[in-house]
């Protein structure tokens, strides 16, 4: 039941704003530090964007669903791709602030984790 009562409230809070409206301050952070401000923010739908430049190596896709936002980004490195996923279980309170904070601890989390997956790659090319 809980389930469906988050599901309830995400249609009424999306109702006045949209997800880009919403998380603005961590897609327009994305678009900033992946695309330098080139890439282009999709809106799919309700619950679903993504912060992509054509023929970039990378994408960043938000997914908000029960009041939760998870964010995937994917890199592409010599045809390898890496995976960084991250779940913020209470986003339907998210400030600013709290977003401007965990905007910095995915980028910090994500170079920690290509560091190690670049040179992965590289020891077996």
């Amino acid at each position: 039941m809980q389930y469906n009562k988050e599901l309830k409230l995400d249609k009424e809070e999306l109702m006045n704003q949209n997800i880009y409206e919403k998380f603005k301050v961590l897609m327009d952070g994305f678009n900033s530090y992946c695309f330098n401000g080139t890439g282009k923010v999709n809106v799919l739908d309700d619950k679903n964007a993504n912060v992509y430049q054509e023929g970039s190596n990378q994408i960043v896709m938000f997914l908000y669903n029960a009041g939760m936002l998870t964010v995937v980004w994917k890199y592409k490195y010599f045809q390898n791709e890496m995976v960084y996923e991250r779940n913020f279980p209470d986003a339907r309170n998210a400030t600013e602030i709290g977003l401007k904070s965990a905007l910095k601890v995915m980028i910090e989390e994500f170079n920690e984790r290509l560091v190690e997956h670049k040179a992965k790659v590289e020891s077996n090319l």
